[in-house]
């Protein structure tokens, strides 16, 4: 599996970088500790990323669209998101079928491993719970990373020809874990619902 290789970038010196708006969705979460009374959507420009910011988290784009590997940056000086979107050659011509079934086993920390050791907030930590989140129709890859000044949380989604990584994190007040969570749960592309559809389709025997 590819290694994002992520640039060690501050939360105060995403106040100099262009931040990267959505349009108002009107969805609603709570969360203890945080008033997220509002959400936006925001959605990557080549459809491999979407997912739910929550109200005030400026998103940081901190790639170029040439790069290959995709990331933004979105939250505030004391928790942050990270997200990632990793080139995966040999699943370039995986069907979605294939794609669900290759994350619906829980990754070995020795898996994980292989993914920290590309991302700097996590790279040296220690993958503990490794399990699957297979309550939606992708299969997400979940952990929580032990750092020197902190927990992360962490998931991996598949889609064919790329990886999804999510990395969350609290660098001042409470931990936000129900915050994090809302944030990883609302990962995906803005391609999955065609892709949903296409597999249904063609799993539907035809009429001889």
């Amino acid at each position: 599996m590819p290694h994002a290789s992520a640039p060690q970038t501050s939360s105060q010196a995403r106040t100099s970088k262009k931040v990267w708006r959505a349009a108002l969705i009107g969805a609603a979460f709570l969360a203890a500790g945080l008033s997220v009374a509002a959400a936006e959507q925001w959605v990557a420009a080549d459809g491999r990323l979407q997912v739910t910011v929550p109200n005030n988290w400026p998103v940081d784009l901190e790639s170029e669209p040439t790069d290959a590997v995709q990331q933004i940056i979105m939250g505030t000086a004391d928790q942050e998101c990270r997200v990632y979107t990793v080139p995966n050659p040999g699943t370039a011509a995986a069907t979605t079928q294939q794609m669900v079934r290759a994350f619906a086993q829980p990754f070995t920390v020795e898996q994980w491993g292989q993914v920290i050791a590309g991302v700097p907030i996590v790279r040296g930590g220690t993958v503990t719970n490794p399990q699957v989140d297979s309550a939606g129709f992708w299969p997400r890859q979940e952990a929580q990373i032990s750092t020197d000044d902190g927990v992360v949380y962490a998931s991996i989604q598949g889609r064919a020809g790329y990886d999804i990584y999510a990395f969350c994190k609290t660098y001042g007040g409470p931990d936000q874990p129900a915050v994090y969570n809302t944030v990883l749960d609302s990962i995906g592309a803005a391609t999955d619902a065609a892709a949903e559809a296409a597999a249904a389709a063609a799993a539907v025997p035809t009429t001889p």
